[in-house]
Order: C-alpha cells, then structure tokens, then sequence
C-alpha cells in the first residue's frame, strides 16, 4: 500500500474499501469496526448474533458504463451490520439489501469497490430523485437520477463529470427496473448519500 493512498486515508479525501478495511484491521490487530466507525462496540458472548443480516447481492452496480447482471448471484449471501449503524442512518433493516460498486462514475460521492446499502423499491412509486440503482436488460446501474412518471422522462447523471448525462424515454422506460435507493456506503467509514438540495423534481 503506497504513502499517497494511507494518507488520503488519514486526511479523509478517499476511503478504503472492504477487503482493504480488514487487511488493515489485521495488520494493525485492532478492531474492524473501530476502524470503520470510530465507535467502540460492545458485543454480547454470542458474538455475532446481535449483528443484523442483510441481503448482499453477489453482483457490482455499475458507476460507469454498465455492469452485467448474474442471476445465479442475486441475493445468496449476507452481510452482518451492527444495529447502531442503522440506528445511526435512521433505518430499518427491512428492505435493506447490500452491493458493491464498480467504477468511477459516481465518484466523489461513491468510489470503486464500495459497499453500499440499498434501501428496495416496495411501493408504487411516480416521482423519484436521488442515487438509485437500476437495471437496463441484464446490466445495472448506479447513477443519479430523475424520474417523472407523468412526463415518461428518466434523467441519468454521473457525479463525475467526466461522463455525460442521458435521458431514456417513451417506450425504452419499458426495459428500465428501479431496484432501490442508495442509502450510504458500509464498512468504509459510512458516507450518507445525500439528496439533491432541489425540493421539485422536474425532467426536462
């Protein structure tokens, strides 16, 4: 690991991923969680049983061009979130789904090969605006988007502004599925993904 990276990670300008996180931790023999939150967890004699399980779906959202979609992959593993993370988020673990990112569209607000918690699109729904991630055919995306039903316009932005914005329309909308909100990232130190600070949504 270079000096450049360790000190983005000591200024707070980049966050290490998760495989990174844990060899850290194991170098330095300290605890994970400590690392990722700063907080220090008290846990029962079970371990890892007061830990919440979340779904981890076995595929990378795609913060670039696309990321194929593996079905056998889908939702065969678990994560285990300590329950103040999403006390600290504000959130219930229903509908909670996990993932990684790949690429570097969404960069500054998401980097590549973090982990994120989605928040699963259960209800109808007719106006959205935020990061979501979403599937064209057999790829997914993560971006920011605006969706207005009543217009059929869906608004794709990268954060990065090296990538261009589209906007996917009329019958296309048909091959478009919106998985869910992208809440914040985990085992980084968790960055909440913040909303536009327009309150309208308008698709031009």
């Amino acid at each position: 690991m270079g000096k450049t990276t360790i000190q983005n990670y000591l200024n707070s300008s980049r966050y290490p991923a998760l495989e990174r996180l844990d060899v850290i931790a194991k170098t330095a023999d300290i605890d994970v969680a400590w690392l990722a939150t700063g907080n220090d967890y008290q846990t029962s004699s079970s371990g890892k049983a007061d830990y919440i399980k979340i779904p981890h779906f076995d595929v990378h959202a795609s913060a670039g061009t696309g990321s194929e979609l593996v079905e056998s992959g889908i939702n065969k593993n678990t994560v285990d979130i300590h329950p103040q993370t999403l006390l600290d988020q504000g959130l219930n673990p229903e509908g909670l789904l996990s993932m990684y990112v790949k690429g570097d569209s969404m960069e500054p607000s998401l980097f590549d090969g973090d982990m994120i918690l989605v928040k699963k699109m259960i209800t109808p729904f007719s106006i959205l605006e935020g990061v979501y991630i979403f599937r064209v055919f057999n790829e997914i995306f993560i971006k920011r988007i605006q969706f207005n039903k009543y217009s059929a316009k869906l608004k794709v932005d990268s954060d990065n502004p090296f990538y261009d914005s589209y906007t996917i329309t009329g019958n296309d909308l048909n091959d478009v599925e919106i998985i869910g909100e992208v809440i914040c990232t985990i085992f980084s130190k968790v960055r909440r993904i913040t909303r536009p600070t327009d309150e309208s949504v308008s698709v031009n």
